[in-house]
C-alpha cells in the first residue's frame, strides 16, 4: 500500500514541535508510558500503534483515542465551542473548519488544500450555498455555488498513515474517533476518506459519516509494511473489522 515515492522531508518550525511534543505526551499517558517520550515524529507513531494494538477490539481503541482528544482540550471546550458554532449558519462553520484544518494540522498529517467535497459525499444540506457572507447577505440564487463548496480538505500524503503503515492507526487512531468528536460532541458532521494507495485523505465536513459496517475504508487488509501485520504472517488483523 502506499506511494512508490520515497517520503518526502518535512521542514519542522517551532509550532511544529511544540504540537507534536504536546500531543506525543497526551498520547504517551493514554498507553501507561511516560509523559513527554521522545523520538520525535518516529517516536509519536510508534506510541500511537501502541494504542492500536494495547486493545483486544477496535472499539477499545477508539474509545482510548477518543479520550485523547479530550485530554487534549480544556474541560468544557467541545461542548461551548458547539453552542458558538450553532450560532452560525452550517456552510459557514463547515468552510472555517476546512480553513483552520489546513493550518492547524499540518505538522501531524503534511500538507494539505482546500476543495469542494466529493460528488460522491452525501452532504447532511443539498441546498445550493453562497460563496461569502457578502453573497448571503445580497441573496441573489445566481450567486450561489453547489453544495459543499471549499467545505473540503484534501490531505495530499498523510504523514502519519506513511509512517506507521498501519491500516489500524488510521482508521481507529484517527478516522473514526475523529469523525465522532466532530460529529457527535462539536456538532459539525465530517466525513473522513482515506485513499491507501496514494495515501491521500479527504476530510468533508457537513457530511454524517457512515457507520463502520457500511464503509468502505474498512475494506482493506493489513499493509505488507505493517509491523503487525509481519507478526500476524497470514492472519488478518482483528483491528481491521468494525
Amino acid at each position: 500500500a502506499g506511494p512508490s515515492t520515497p517520503m518526502p522531508a518535512y521542514q519542522e518550525t517551532w509550532f511544529d514541535r511544540f504540537a507534536l511534543w504536546y500531543f506525543h505526551g497526551v498520547l504517551s499517558a493514554e498507553v501507561g508510558e511516560t509523559r513527554g517520550a521522545g523520538g520525535g515524529f518516529p517516536g509519536m507513531v510508534r506510541t500511537a500503534r501502541l494504542l492500536s494494538s494495547k486493545y483486544g477490539s477496535a472499539r477499545g481503541t477508539r474509545n482510548s483515542a477518543r479520550s485523547v482528544f479530550q485530554a487534549l482540550l480544556p474541560p468544557g471546550f467541545p461542548q461551548a465551542f458547539s453552542l458558538f458554532c450553532s450560532l452560525f449558519p452550517d456552510w459557514f462553520v463547515a468552510r472555517h473548519a476546512a480553513s483552520v484544518t489546513t493550518l492547524a494540522l499540518a505538522w501531524l498529517v503534511g500538507p494539505s488544500r482546500i476543495n469542494n467535497t466529493p460528488v460522491d459525499t452525501p452532504l447532511d444540506s443539498s441546498h445550493p450555498v453562497p460563496a461569502n457572507v457578502l453573497q448571503a447577505v445580497q441573496a441573489q440564487p445566481s450567486l450561489l455555488q453547489d453544495q459543499g463548496y471549499k467545505q473540503g480538505v484534501l490531505v495530499e500524503r498523510c504523514r502519519v498513515l506513511e509512517e506507521s503503515g498501519c491500516a489500524s492507526v488510521c482508521l481507529n487512531v484517527c478516522k473514526m474517533p475523529t469523525q465522532a468528536f466532530f460529529t457527535e460532541e462539536i456538532g459539525l458532521p465530517l466525513t473522513m476518506t482515506p485513499n491507501y494507495e496514494t495515501f491521500e485523505c479527504q476530510f468533508s465536513f457537513g457530511a454524517t459519516p457512515k457507520p463502520a459496517d457500511q464503509d468502505q475504508a474498512f475494506d482493506t487488509a493489513c499493509f505488507k509494511q505493517c509491523p503487525t501485520a509481519q507478526s500476524l504472517l497470514n492472519s488478518q488483523c482483528h483491528h481491521l473489522t468494525w
